[in-house]
């Protein structure tokens, strides 16, 4: 071969289309030109330049830099970086003027706020983009390889298409291959298509349609084989394998949350509402005659109190708070906005094994001449009971079924392995099964007679032998396909005694196989006979021929018994739950009715072949009628969920193999298992559950309902104390010209006693009605139920501020200036008491904002339909907590002489002014009262005329 290429390609373009499986082996030999003797030298270079190694490529890399600035580009985080270098400039501009600069305070902490927020983000995005790495993994290893008819071991990563690679039990598959030879050749491709039990391979052509699930003679990268042994050659490597498309669907860029998105909008909308309200200040003072640079610093000062600094910070410790309970509810999240996301899943997208069920072969039932025989218990446990006829069995007791059992035991190549953490099998799952079984009925492994010889399974037979001594006898031990193992047997053991086989019983037990088959059992026969004690070992056929028919064996993978009240739970909670597996049509099925997941007549379940057949249009129109999808592609689940997301439902994926990779990212919500995940799996996803049960997810849904509920409260409450500040500013700035609160009262509002209370709501206890409400909608933004009530409650808020200060501005000012200037032995000019009174009124208004805002954060932890009694307002014990200390602090500020200096107008005569009853009268006379008004004004919000207002506007 010589054929000259006339440049290096990036796939292996010419190959990709080729339908390798639907071609004899002379044809994909031609088509790669090579032979059994493999490659020659030159021709592997030559390859090895054109199609690159066999390694995955990632054609678009979250770079570090970029991901660090990406997280600076959220509307929210802009807004807050303005103010921060805004105040910083004037802070430092004041300082070098020597004059007071508080700004820079402020700047120091929004910038922490910034900083913590960006590491966070940039730590969890990182560390998502890993997944690549863990794929290439499957592709660093040593293969045996034939090459100038020589065999040689090389790395996996030097595969070119044409080689021939030999590989044995155990031997990872380095790259995408057509079989060539095949002895009970067994392959594990879980990893690719999700298929719970092995596959066995041979060398028969298939149709050129066939998808990747039924390629028998196929065997792909990433997965592993179990059994046997067999020689292939690669037809694709790197990026051209079926590993390599799930590369490159894993590549998808993160979507925004609603949380991400919501925040966005509101940062937009607030960014809107400062620059107007900026503008207009700026200008009214320039018109008045102030100087530029004054104007400009009252604007600012306006665009601090109206920047929520404290909302990122409270929606990250809220996040990590929530991380932090979920963890002890066995969930691990790797991505903090996923929180929130969870309490907005509509839909549910669960693998069936492992998730669904137990991932745990079982035998359910025996069938004999003598009648079915259920066996109890799930999955590897030892504890089952046996019933025949209503009635609990000892299988030793009954000669019929201790033998089928004593015949599955040995006619077996696998073993339990037990330890005090964990259960795992060595083998096959369904032999797994079957000694399972054997346990069961009080077997062990000291009961187990010596081996003599084995015919192995393969597909061609359908059935394995093996033969051990017992007591100088030799018995043969066969199990199989049913009509395979029937047509060995002319003898049946039926009542404890070996009759002759007829048609009539021979149809007895096919009618009794169907019936399994028709309930997705997998069923196997049993049959077992004596064999002459100098029988010959190369008369296969002899050995197994006039065997005696014991019974069938029907197994399955048997569903979690937790499932369905939790699938139930979904339901009540407005989530759909559906299934997309690997797994067989009739098995699928089975278990999503078992689960609940199958309820009505016109629920579809549908095939990986039906499915592509299905244009973009069929399918959004069908899909949420779909319940279950069976033998799916990983490129199939990709399609599901964005056609979900497309039809704007927030979907949670769940998935443990390579294969679910991409829907796991592609989702609203990744959910990888624990225990039987990949690294792949979990680090594309947004949290692992670490018992891998689907009960886990419901509770992780219930728990982000929970944290979102608890962040709804302290937004709502942030936004009307942020809209009370903006409103005092504009209008008595507007007014007199002078600010109602100086710069660090603002910083204390809203970095401090701001602060701890909405933190403390984060720990609001869960309500147990959350599960039965439906979730909200991808389009309804999250704070479409908080503007009119942070508008309403801003306003009130204002009212109580600016009566406050205009108390002190135009009422008892100057009388109070008077008394405090003779009682402290002042004598002020007119511009200094004019000074002092301002600095009273700001006092006034200072303590009446804060002390409103600490009876009103117990109104704003309810929402509109639940009146302030019945919310039970002192059962979080955090809150109280913040409260309190929140009071405290500012008692301190008001009444420690050296710190209300630094906190009021009153440090430019060195004296400082302490509240009195008559002051304290009019606060709390105020602060008390509006917040009687507002709890009536919920009243009015309540009722089902605002509802439909609020409908009518659509106001989001």
């Amino acid at each position: 071969m010589s054929k000259k290429r006339e440049k290096k390609k990036p796939v292996n373009e010419v190959l990709k289309a080729v339908s390798w499986h639907n071609m004899k082996i002379k044809e994909v030999y031609k088509k790669l030109e090579t032979s059994d003797n493999g490659l020659g030298e030159t021709e592997i270079t030559s390859r090895l330049q054109y199609y690159g190694p066999n390694k995955l490529t990632i054609t678009e890399r979250f770079k570090i830099l970029k991901m660090i600035w990406e997280q600076f580009t959220g509307f929210l985080v802009i807004l807050l970086i303005i103010a921060a270098v805004i105040s910083l400039i004037i802070g430092l501009m004041n300082y070098y003027r020597g004059e007071e600069a508080e700004e820079i305070i402020d700047a120091i902490a929004i910038f922490s706020i910034i900083i913590i927020n960006a590491i966070i983000g940039f730590v969890q995005e990182y560390k998502s983009s890993q997944a690549l790495e863990k794929l290439k993994k499957y592709f660093d290893q040593d293969v045996v390889v034939i090459r100038d008819g020589k065999a040689d071991i090389i790395h996996a990563s030097d595969l070119v298409p044409g080689d021939i690679v030999s590989l044995e039990m155990g031997d990872k598959i380095p790259a995408d291959c057509r079989l060539i030879t095949a002895l009970n050749f067994k392959i594990d491709e879980a990893p690719l298509t999700g298929e719970s039990t092995s596959i066995t391979k041979n060398l028969a052509i298939v149709p050129e349609e066939a998808r990747l699930h039924d390629r028998k003679n196929m065997i792909y990268s990433g997965t592993t084989s179990v059994y046997g042994r067999a020689q292939a050659v690669v037809i694709a490597t790197g990026m051209s394998t079926e590993m390599g498309k799930i590369a490159e669907l894993t590549q998808v860029k993160q979507e925004l949350t609603p949380l991400q998105k919501a925040l966005n909008k509101l940062g937009k909308v607030l960014g809107i509402i400062i620059l107007v309200v900026c503008a207009v200040i700026m200008g009214v003072n320039l018109i008045l005659g102030a100087e530029l640079l004054e104007s400009f610093e009252v604007a600012v000062a306006l665009a601090i109190s109206a920047v929520p600094e404290g909302l990122p910070a409270a929606i990250v410790i809220t996040l990590a708070i929530g991380v932090s309970k979920m963890a002890k509810r066995k969930t691990i999240v790797s991505r903090l906005p996923a929180v929130e996301t969870l309490g907005s899943v509509d839909y549910i997208c669960s693998d069936k094994t492992g998730t669904l069920t137990r991932n745990e072969m079982t035998v359910k039932e025996v069938w004999t001449m003598g009648g079915k025989t259920e066996v109890g218990g799930s999955g590897y446990l030892l504890k089952g009971e046996f019933t025949s006829k209503g009635k609990k069995i000892r299988p030793m007791e009954t000669p019929t079924l201790n033998k089928l059992i004593e015949s599955v035991y040995h006619c077996n190549n696998a073993g339990v392995l037990r330890d005090e953490s964990k259960i795992s099998i060595k083998g096959d799952p369904t032999e797994a099964a079957m000694i399972v079984l054997a346990e069961k009925a009080e077997y062990t492994k000291n009961m187990l007679k010596k081996r003599d010889h084995e015919i192995f399974f393969d597909s061609d037979r359908k059935r394995m032998t093996t033969i051990h001594l017992d007591n100088g006898k030799k018995i043969a031990y066969m199990k199989g396909s049913p009509p395979v193992v029937l047509t060995r047997c002319n003898t049946i053991l039926e009542n404890d005694k070996i009759t002759k086989m007829t048609k009539v019983k021979e149809q007895e037990i096919m009618d009794a196989n169907l019936e399994m088959s028709t309930r997705a059992l997998r069923v196997l026969a049993v049959a077992y006979k004596e064999l002459p004690e100098n029988y010959d070992k190369e008369k296969e056929e002899e050995i197994e021929d006039n065997m005696i028919f014991l019974g069938l064996t029907g197994m399955i993978d048997p569903a979690r018994p937790e499932v369905k009240s939790a699938i139930e739970e979904c339901e009540r909670a407005g989530i759909t739950t559906i299934m997309i597996t690997g797994d067989q049509k009739a098995t699928a099925i089975a278990v999503a009715k078992e689960v609940g997941i199958i309820k009505k007549k016109d629920d579809i379940v549908i095939s990986g072949e039906e499915f592509a057949f299905l244009t973009d249009e069929e399918l959004i129109e069908k899909i949420d009628q779909i319940k279950v999808y069976s033998r799916m592609s990983p490129k199939d689940k990709f399609r599901v969920v964005k056609t979900l997301q497309e039809k704007d439902h927030i979907v949670a994926v769940t998935g443990d193999g390579v294969n679910d990779a991409p829907a796991l990212k592609k989702a609203d919500i990744g959910v990888a298992m624990g225990i039987t995940g990949t690294d792949v799996s979990k680090e594309v996803a947004d949290m692992v559950i670490t018992d891998d049960a689907f009960n886990t997810i419901v509770s992780a849904v219930e728990e982000g309902r929970n944290i979102f509920e608890n962040m709804k409260k302290f937004i709502r409450y942030l936004l009307s104390c942020n809209f009370d500040e903006i409103l005092s500013v504009l209008v008595i700035f507007a007014a007199f010209r002078v600010l109602p609160f100086l710069p660090l009262q603002i910083l204390f509002l809203n970095l401090l006693t701001d602060a701890l209370p909405a933190l403390s709501l984060s720990f609001d206890p869960y309500d147990l009605e959350l599960m039965k409400r439906p979730p909200r909608g991808k389009q309804s933004s999250f704070v479409k139920d908080i503007y009119f009530f942070a508008a309403v409650a801003g306003i009130i808020a204002f009212i109580g501020t600016v009566s406050a200060f205009l108390v002190g501005y135009l009422g008892i000012g100057e009388r109070v200036i008077t008394n405090w200037e003779a009682a402290n032995g002042l004598t002020l000019t007119q511009q200094e008491f004019d000074h002092a009174v301002t600095a009273y009124s700001q006092m006034l208004a200072f303590v009446a904002t804060l002390s409103f805002e600490l009876w009103f954060v117990f109104i704003a932890r309810n929402d509109n339909d639940t009146p302030l009694l019945k919310s039970k307002p002192f059962k979080n014990k955090y809150l109280i907590g913040a409260v309190l200390l929140s009071w405290a602090l500012l008692l301190v500020v008001i009444y420690v002489p050296s710190l209300q200096m630094i906190f009021s107008g009153f440090k430019e005569f060195d004296v400082a002014y302490l509240l009195t009853g008559e002051d304290w009268l009019y606060i709390l006379g105020f602060t008390i009262g509006l917040c009687i008004i507002i709890e009536i004004a919920r009243y009015g919000l309540r009722s089902n005329t605002y509802k439909k207002l609020v409908a009518k506007i659509g106001i989001s």
